[in-house]
């Protein structure tokens, strides 16, 4: 079973229009992002972003940077540091 564990940050998404919507990236793996309708959008929406591009990294034998401890990221001011968890077989079945 592949199960992978990283951060996320969830930033509140401040342009006019988008209220209520967030903005979620993982400072541990480059170009991996997406967004939120709310929080709960935004958090299912980072599950499924962080299985699939780790599944492609695994199944393309691409070196991806393990997990850093969360001391070790900064975050932004209105950001909140966010515990994403995958299993990357789910993803294959």
């Amino acid at each position: 079973m592949a199960v992978h564990s990283y951060y996320a940050i969830f930033e509140p998404i401040k342009e006019k229009g988008f209220e209520g919507q967030y903005w979620v990236t993982f400072p541990d793996l480059e170009g991996v992002f997406t967004s939120g309708d709310d929080f709960a959008d935004g958090y299912e929406m980072a599950q499924e972003v962080l299985a699939l591009m780790l599944e492609y990294f695994e199944d393309d034998n691409i070196p991806f940077n393990p997990p850093s401890h969360p001391k070790d990221i900064e975050i932004p001011s209105e950001g909140s540091l966010v515990y994403i968890q995958v299993n990357t077989e789910k993803i294959r079945r």
